[in-house]
């Protein structure tokens, strides 16, 4: 098998990160995760495979002040040597209704005897009226250390009317059993101090 395809293979068989990626969930299978910050914001991440190439997806966060809840709908397009997909999406941000559509691509990479992969997720979000929002952008490095350990590297920015905020993240993943992980990380953006992140990611 070649290498980009044997990656991809185990890949979408086993966890991949919480965030819009291109892979698809097989079919009956149930992705999630729960993490807490330090600013004490609680998120909710499920991703349930409806068929080979889509997806449906659950981003939930509460902090206590105010919450969010939207449900995007995933759709693959597996390209040569690569893997793209598009998503709409809505759902509640506090009280006010919100919709959004997006961009995902991505492909297996290697370095040396490791395997990894590298991804970019686009969404823009907009009002009831159809007007724009928002915007973010989310590029994301990946890499396999061993079969239980993974590294993760994230740079997320977002753009509105209030003006542009970018996002350093990186988490350590460890499998502890059989389709269960634990994550620990930390981030840092231009409008927020640093913060640590904790983490338990589950597949079933």
């Amino acid at each position: 098998m070649h290498r980009p395809i044997a990656f991809l293979v185990a890949l979408t068989t086993s966890c991949l990160p919480a965030e819009a990626n291109p892979w698809p969930r097989e079919k009956g299978t149930l992705f999630g995760t729960l993490s807490q910050d330090a600013a004490h914001y609680t998120s909710l991440y499920l991703d349930l495979g409806i068929t080979a190439r889509t997806s449906l997806t659950l981003e939930a966060g509460n902090d206590g002040a105010q919450r969010k809840a939207l449900l995007f709908l995933r759709h693959a397009l597996p390209l040569k040597g690569k893997t793209a997909a598009l998503e709409i999406g809505a759902g509640l941000e506090g009280a006010q209704p919100v919709f959004s559509a997006g961009f995902s691509i991505g492909r297996g990479v290697a370095f040396g005897k490791r395997s990894g992969w590298i991804s970019a997720d686009a969404r823009g979000f907009f009002d009831i009226s159809g007007r724009i929002e928002r915007a973010t952008l989310g590029l994301t490095l990946g890499q396999h250390h061993g079969s239980r350990v993974m590294s993760i590297a994230q740079i997320n920015s977002e753009a509105s009317i209030t003006g542009i905020n970018a996002v350093l993240a990186t988490s350590l993943v460890w499998e502890f059993k059989p389709g269960f992980h634990t994550e620990l990380g930390a981030e840092i953006g231009t409008s927020a101090a640093q913060k640590a992140k904790l983490g338990i990611w589950f597949s079933f």
